[in-house]
């Protein structure tokens, strides 16, 4: 969409009229992070929800992360890099960032965003959301939006190259986030500029002039925080679901099972089953140790207790039904927590939004259900933004 040349407009700060703006269609980039800086409610355009208010950058590595708060106490992440810019880099800040503040309180938001603009980050978002607007319920929106730690992502971006669109891909399959990207038009007269916001198409996307990595990465390990293992893992060509039954009773424990329940036995699945367990197993992605159904820390560890396990068998802890299954997580410090250098009440607070069997969970462990592909496919994607996430805090 173009604006007619010439268009009209009028600011009531300047006088009472109208004047023709005889602008022509910009073709140099502006500086979009400017530009949220200064009018944070451009990232509005399109979204369903509260007028963004102010944005602050975050300390980053590559300078170009802005930390967005809107009205009701909503916080998300912009992006605007700078062309031909490492966007590898970017998410990788974009993944500390949200580290950064995730099960934060509301002053260590507040106080970056009261050192950056000169006051009280409540009395600025008065001064433009007007009458009406509550501190109480802004500070409490505000404190739930860190409490949950998943901010959403917008990349301002005026070409949606292929760079950035495997960006896109990587943010939203691998680490499972909601992430936009926004567009915006220009045009310049007489020096001065008018921009309004516009959605890019992502079934368009130019061809970059230059080389890209095929997949970015965050810049942390590529690995991330695990115990050090003397065996090797299992090998890729072994990772696939096999019918077969699990080998030796012994290795295969089942975590903090009630009394009267054996090891998990190895059972036939059912079609389903074995449909969500070819999803599933793209949990070796994560570096544990992989024995049958269960995953383990190291090889050294096969005889204890497993720290994920995929339970299939309807008639043992923690009873799936035929058409799905639960994946047990111990969150212990000697187990998920402990590979990925947090704390238990992390994990579980990261993983909590995921579909679970709480009634059946003991302490120390998640149950996580997966009743279908969508369902596998989420937890393979948080599981894997939580190890992200924690390999850059830790990097």
């Amino acid at each position: 969409m173009m604006l007619p040349t010439p268009c009209y407009a009028r600011f009531r700060r300047f006088g009472d009229r109208w004047f023709a703006f005889n602008g022509t269609v910009g073709t140099a980039p502006i500086d979009a992070l400017q530009l949220v800086i200064d009018a944070p409610e451009f990232l509005g355009a399109g979204a369903d929800q509260s007028l963004p208010r102010a944005a602050a950058p975050a300390q980053s590595q590559s300078s170009r992360v802005l930390v967005v708060v809107d009205d009701a106490g909503g916080v998300q992440l912009a992006v605007c890099p700078e062309p031909d810019g490492d966007l590898a880099m970017v998410v990788g800040d974009l993944l500390a960032t949200g580290r950064r503040f995730w099960r934060k309180d509301y002053e260590a938001l507040a106080g970056p965003f009261q050192e950056f603009l000169g006051t009280p980050l409540t009395d600025w978002i008065a001064g433009r959301a007007g009458d009406g607007w509550s501190v109480d319920k802004f500070r409490a929106g505000l404190e739930h939006s860190l409490s949950q730690g998943r901010f959403p992502i917008t990349i301002v971006i005026n070409e949606l190259d292929s760079s950035v669109k495997e960006t896109l891909d990587y943010l939203r399959e691998m680490l499972n986030q909601q992430v936009r990207v926004l567009g915006y038009t220009c045009q310049t007269g007489g020096g001065d500029e008018l921009v309004w916001p516009r959605e890019l198409s992502e079934e368009q996307v130019a061809p970059r002039s230059r080389p890209s990595r095929t997949q970015p990465r965050p810049s942390a390990p590529p690995s991330g925080p695990k115990a050090p293992s003397r065996s090797r893992p299992v090998p890729a060509g072994e990772s696939t679901y096999s019918d077969q039954p699990t080998p030796t009773a012994s290795a295969q424990t089942q975590p903090q099972e009630p009394a009267g329940f054996g090891p998990l036995s190895a059972t036939a699945v059912t079609p389903k089953q074995k449909e969500i367990l070819n999803r599933l197993i793209q949990l070796d992605g994560l570096g544990l140790v992989r024995k049958g159904l269960e995953y383990y820390l190291t090889s050294d560890e096969l005889g204890a207790t497993a720290t994920v396990v995929l339970a299939v068998d309807p008639d043992r802890w923690p009873f799936p039904k035929p058409d799905e299954v639960i994946v047990v997580v111990n969150t212990g410090p000697a187990h998920m927590a402990g590979f990925l250098g947090i704390t238990p009440r992390e994990v579980e607070e990261f993983l909590g939004s995921l579909p679970r069997s709480d009634r059946r969970e003991h302490k120390g462990s998640l149950l996580l259900r997966a009743a279908n592909m969508n369902e596998a496919a989420q937890i393979v994607n948080e599981l894997r933004a939580l190890k992200e996430v924690t390999a850059v805090s830790t990097s």
